[in-house]
C-alpha cells in the first residue's frame, strides 16, 4: 500500500475517532445535566388542613376530624363519627348507630398508680373475648408510648391506650363495613395522627 492510501485511512480513522470522542463527550455532559438537575420540590399536602378541631381542656387534648363527621361527648368521653344520613328514619338511625364506624376517646382514672403495661395486663387483658384472635403491640402516638390491640373478628376494632398524668386515655375504633366504598380506616388513621395532648 502506498503512502497516500495509508494517509487516507489514517485521516478517516482520526475523523471517526474525533466524531466518536465528541459524541461520548456530548452524551456524558447530557447525562450529567440530567443527573445534576435538582429534583422538583414536593410540598406535602395536609389532608386534614380543612378539618374541624375538637379541643378538650378538661382532659387536655385536641384532635382534628372531617367536617362531614360529628362529635358527641359526655362524662365518659368523646365519640367522632360520620353523620348519619338524614334520609333515614329515626328507627333506622338507632339500629345503625350500633354498627356505624366511630372513633371514641375515653378516660379512666389511674387510681392504683399503675404503669401502662400493668394497666393493660390487669384491667384490659382479663376482659378480652377469648373467642376472637387479638394482636397486641407497643407503638408511639406522637411522642407518647401506647399499647394497641386489635380484635380480628367480623368487625375489626382497634384500641390504643396511653398514660397521661393520673389517667389512662383509651382511643377506640370499630369499623363495620356498613358504608360501602368509604375509606373509613384511612380516615381513622388521619384522625389518630392529629391527636395530641395540650397539657
Amino acid at each position: 500500500m502506498n503512502q497516500k492510501g495509508i494517509s487516507s485511512i489514517l485521516i478517516i480513522l482520526i475523523i471517526v475517532g474525533v466524531l466518536v470522542g465528541g459524541g461520548l463527550v456530548w452524551y456524558y455532559q447530557k447525562t450529567l445535566q440530567i443527573i445534576s438537575k435538582p429534583a422538583p420540590q414536593v410540598t406535602p399536602v395536609d389532608e386534614t388542613a380543612n378539618w374541624k378541631t375538637y379541643r378538650n381542656d378538661e382532659y387536655g387534648f385536641e384532635v382534628k376530624y372531617p367536617t362531614a363527621w360529628e362529635i358527641s361527648s359526655d362524662k365518659s368521653g368523646v365519640t367522632i363519627s360520620p353523620n348519619t344520613p338524614t334520609t333515614m328514619s329515626l328507627k333506622e338511625r338507632q339500629n345503625l348507630s350500633e354498627l356505624w364506624p366511630s372513633f371514641s376517646i375515653g378516660f379512666t382514672d389511674n387510681k392504683n398508680n399503675l404503669s401502662l403495661n400493668d394497666f393493660f395486663k390487669k384491667e384490659i387483658l382479663p376482659n378480652l373475648r377469648l373467642d376472637i384472635d387479638h394482636k397486641v403491640q407497643q407503638v408511639k402516638i406522637g411522642n407518647n408510648d401506647a399499647i394497641v390491640f386489635v380484635e380480628l373478628g367480623m368487625i375489626e376494632s382497634k384500641e390504643y391506650i396511653m398514660a397521661q398524668n393520673s389517667k389512662f386515655v383509651e382511643i377506640f375504633f370499630a369499623n363495620e363495613e356498613v358504608i360501602p366504598n368509604t375509606p373509613v380506616v384511612p380516615i381513622f388513621n388521619q384522625i389518630l395522627s392529629t391527636f395530641k395532648f395540650i397539657k
